[in-house]
């Protein structure tokens, strides 16, 4: 079967489950862009942007845009202000989860590309967090290669303040849709693992779906929430920004290169 009828086939397949279901997508301007090289170099920005809320976010946000190929988010708000923000980088095309509303804008994971973006969809967990009963959200494409795969790409927040029933449910069904993919995978957002078994039911999941973690060292964090997984690329580098201030979240910044069709480590 291949790698698109399997993608195809999980996500029948998962909807059928009251675990995930499709979330609304919204999507910024359709863009010719191009389709990523056999072995491309791509620069990552992973961050929980804490809905853009402080001051300096804004000037921060457009320095790691400079320096990156893809930025994936979560606690995006998509105010007027926000949504201006994203347009306005004309190399990027950007994709975003609408999970919930705050003060009539958008919230959730999204995602910026400077390459060509294929089969977005929005995916949102069932089960919502306490109080709010807000789901989290999850938003995924592929990025064509020219030698014929696809990089499959996740940008995921993990529900929070709940016990592990909901957390595993989210994750362990995205490990599915992501282990039913036949190529490079680039799986990273803010997981909320304060809890041990937390991470160790996200690093499990991920491991079965044949993902390995990137590690970061040094690791300045007293509290690791924010992690990135892949498969078919080699890290070139990898660094926690912590003089970035604008967000509860340091960014995650990723140098990989995407490895030629059947290499093995």
């Amino acid at each position: 079967m291949s790698a698109r009828l399997l993608f195809s086939a999980s996500l029948a397949l998962l909807f059928s489950f009251p675990v995930l279901g499709a979330g609304p997508l919204i999507q910024g301007p359709q863009k010719n862009l191009p389709r990523l090289e056999a072995e491309q170099e791509i620069r990552i920005t992973v961050w929980n942007i804490l809905k853009g809320e402080r001051e300096i976010f804004k000037e921060e946000f457009s320095h790691l845009a400079k320096y990156s190929d893809l930025m994936l988010l979560q606690e995006a708000l998509l105010t007027p202000g926000q949504q201006k923000l994203f347009s306005s980088f004309r190399e990027f095309r950007w994709v975003m989860a609408d999970a919930w509303e705050k003060s009539g804008a958008p919230t959730g994971a999204a995602a910026l590309s400077r390459y060509k973006i294929t089969r977005p969809q929005a995916l949102l967990s069932r089960d919502g967090q306490p109080i709010s009963n807000t789901p989290k959200s999850s938003v995924l494409f592929e990025i064509p290669i020219q030698d014929g795969r696809t990089l499959l790409v996740v940008s995921t927040h993990a529900i929070n303040f709940t016990l592990n029933g909901p957390f595993q449910r989210q994750i362990e069904t995205l490990g599915q849709i992501i282990a039913a993919h036949q190529g490079p995978v680039l799986w990273a957002g803010d997981f909320n693992t304060w809890r041990g078994s937390r991470r160790d039911l996200l690093t499990s999941t991920a491991k079965a779906a044949g993902l390995s973690e990137i590690p970061f060292d040094p690791d300045p964090r007293h509290l690791v929430l924010d992690h990135a997984f892949v498969r078919d690329l080699t890290v070139e580098s990898a660094a926690i920004m912590d003089a970035f201030e604008g967000s509860d979240h340091w960014p995650l910044y990723l140098e990989v290169r995407l490895k030629k069709s059947g290499a093995s480590e």
